[in-house]
């Protein structure tokens, strides 16, 4: 009998990049047209099926382009 909560969590992390691509864990490139992908619904990679976990791109130089 198989026991599914004794299942580890596969997570796929997906990063946002200065140009608004997301990078994901499993060596896939996706943009989303607007918003984010949690804000787009997606819980899931489609690619590798881990759970979406992502990281907004952060501007470190603080300064205006």
């Amino acid at each position: 009998m198989s026991d599914t909560a004794a299942m580890p969590r596969k997570v796929c992390l997906w990063i946002q990049d200065s140009e608004g691509a997301w990078e994901t864990q499993c060596g896939q490139t996706f943009e989303v047209t607007s918003g984010t992908p949690s804000e787009n619904g997606f819980k899931f990679c489609f690619y590798c099926g881990g759970e979406l976990e992502q990281v907004e791109y952060a501007d470190d130089d603080g300064g205006e382009e």
